[in-house]
């Protein structure tokens, strides 16, 4: 018998997975799995996958040109599929940034719009 082990809140399945504590890394299928482990590794780790995949809650998009989205990386399971370049070129730039010194910068773009309104609510405590 296989047990899957997940450890990041991740939605749809938060509820179940925040009782595991910890993170839980997709990406890097098979590092670290020895002769014995490794079947029972890739039945688990294809389970997740698949799991993941046929989530109600996926949300697929389809970016053009100067598109950007932004996403709190420890709470939210993301990837991207393959495509056909047709010619293009491809060009994904990824970053990080500290929570409160985005939470500082979303206030003072706030405060030059006049708007008097307070950064309450950021990342994991906003509910909209």
């Amino acid at each position: 018998q296989t047990s899957m082990s997940l450890r990041v809140p991740t939605s749809p399945y938060q509820s179940q997975l925040a009782r595991k504590g910890g993170r839980c890394l997709l990406e890097s299928a098979g590092r670290g799995t020895t002769t014995s482990t490794r079947e029972p590794y890739y039945e688990a780790y294809f389970k997740l996958a698949e799991l993941i995949e046929k989530s109600p809650a996926s949300i697929t998009n389809r970016m053009e040109q100067g598109d950007c989205v932004t996403f709190n990386n420890r709470r939210m399971v993301h990837s991207r599929k393959t495509f056909k370049l047709n010619g293009g070129v491809r060009q994904l730039q990824g970053s990080y940034i500290n929570i409160d010194d985005f939470k500082n910068a979303l206030q003072i773009q706030y405060l030059k719009r006049n708007s008097g309104q307070l950064v309450t609510r950021v990342g994991n405590q906003c509910n909209c």
